[in-house]
């Protein structure tokens, strides 16, 4: 039996959810119809998810065309524990919100997802619940505890953005 491939590194398991072939983990994984203007923008602000780290966002693992008219997007989710599903402090939450703007990210929107106690951070319509941290993303929500640690190397010369949740931690 063949299974069918997502981006060729996607597939569909018996319950719904979705694995990545690369990594091993479960992700989040969003398909949707783009325009040709959304297409540049979706792939700025792909670009940037990719390069950030922050303890309350769901790593940003893969974005991309699919066809002339689809997109795709996957975040990877927590490990499967009995705890999955039990959210993160708001004010990492908050934190994580007020991150991606400062990132070049304007498309990007944040949603919880059933499975995963981080928010999934995203370009194309949220799947799962919004956070009550969106307004974040529209410069609206402030948390001055945020700072920017650095960068650090992730290798094939790519540089992450590295984030504290909260100064002085």
């Amino acid at each position: 039996m063949d299974l069918p491939l997502i981006a060729l590194r996607f597939v569909r398991l018996a319950d719904g959810g979705h694995l990545d072939l690369a990594t091993g983990v479960r992700v989040a994984l969003r398909v949707g119809q783009v325009s040709p203007a959304e297409r540049l923008a979706f792939d700025a602000s792909g670009s940037a998810l990719m390069r950030v780290w922050h303890s309350g966002l769901a790593q940003y693992l893969d974005y991309g065309p699919l066809g002339i008219d689809r997109w795709f997007e996957a975040s990877a989710l927590d490990d499967g524990s009995d705890d999955g599903d039990a959210l993160m402090p708001c004010s990492t939450v908050a934190d994580a919100a007020a991150l991606v703007p400062l990132l070049g990210a304007p498309s990007a929107v944040l949603s919880r997802v059933h499975g995963c106690t981080r928010v999934v951070a995203g370009v194309l319509a949220a799947q799962g619940e919004p956070t009550d941290a969106a307004g974040g993303l529209r410069g609206s929500m402030r948390c001055p505890g945020l700072r920017l640690i650095g960068y650090r190397e992730t290798g094939w010369g790519r540089q992450d953005v590295v984030a504290c949740a909260r100064a002085g931690t």
